[in-house]
């Protein structure tokens, strides 16, 4: 049998370029698997320290606290106000939102409470609040904040209360706005005595007849009586259930006034719930506050 050579050299050669080719996608393969993994891993590592809502890490301290650079449109609306800070002043509120919205900057830190109920305001409610009227209007709002993250315990621990003198040092904190124990503990007395009607929200504010947390400690806070170191909390706990039940015998109307749907609702409530003083509004309800803790 004749062959021709240089048909057979021809077919090896020609296996050899396949082989080749073969070896050569495999390999570029391989660099492609590599090059993804590599790019993974970055991802990963660039994404260490970083949170959905607290943003990136910076620092955290030997006290355990944690630095954080925040977007506020991220952070604000998963964070609360600590129930037991002063009132909020609505002038100074304005203010800021006027030099935020003018200047897009703020300056100056936010210092956070964490517990495994989540984040809360100690410190910088009033550009925290500031900065949700603005997000509230405008969808393309962005800013960067500086976040001291401080876990706690619990938002009514003691610990709280020293983060809050820690971090509220000016001048323009009164005595009064600083936490008190005594009150504290009524306030949450009077929770677990109304359990339905006193409520924890992250506005600060409730709905119909209830009363947030926060609202009541701040109208035990500005109370004379309250801040007397004579009275204990017992009695002024007493004098609290005393004004309720005062007002569990008062007429729709001297409570309410012309009846309504609404104001139907909100009596229903107070009435299944026994929790009248939230039917009051904001005027009114500190003036039979006051008249009934200072006779």
């Amino acid at each position: 049998m004749n062959i021709d050579i240089n048909i057979v050299l021809s077919k090896k050669k020609e296996n050899k370029m396949d082989q080749t080719t073969d070896e050569m996608i495999s390999f570029m393969q391989k660099i492609s698997e590599l090059e993804d993994q590599v790019n993974y891993y970055k991802a990963l590592d660039s994404m260490k320290g970083y949170d959905s809502i607290l943003g990136k890490l910076l620092y955290t301290r030997p006290d355990g606290v944690r630095i954080c650079v925040s977007e506020a449109r991220r952070l604000i609306s998963n964070v609360s106000h600590w129930q037991f800070n002063r009132a909020l002043d609505d002038e100074h509120v304005d203010n800021l939102e006027k030099i935020i919205s003018e200047n897009a900057y703020l300056e100056g830190s936010i210092d956070l409470l964490e517990s495994k109920d989540g984040l809360c305001v100690v410190n910088g409610q009033h550009r925290v609040e500031a900065l949700q009227r603005i997000l509230n209007k405008d969808d393309t709002f962005k800013h960067d904040l500086i976040v001291n993250v401080h876990p706690v315990e619990s938002f009514d621990c003691e610990r709280a209360n020293e983060i809050f003198r820690a971090t509220n040092n000016i001048k323009n904190v009164e005595t009064r706005d600083k936490p008190q124990e005594k009150i504290q503990n009524i306030c949450k007395r009077i929770q677990s005595r109304y359990p339905h009607a006193v409520t924890e929200n992250k506005s600060g504010k409730a709905k119909l007849h209830r009363m947030d947390l926060k609202e009541l400690y701040n109208i035990l806070q500005y109370n004379d009586e309250c801040n007397d170191p004579n009275k204990t909390e017992d009695q002024l706990f007493q004098k609290f259930v005393d004004l309720n039940t005062k007002l569990s015998n008062t007429s729709y109307k001297d409570l309410l006034g012309r009846q309504t749907e609404k104001k139907d609702k909100m009596y229903d409530g107070a009435c299944r719930e026994n929790f009248y003083f939230g039917l009051l509004k904001d005027t009114k309800r500190n003036i039979e506050f006051a008249k009934h803790f200072n006779c």
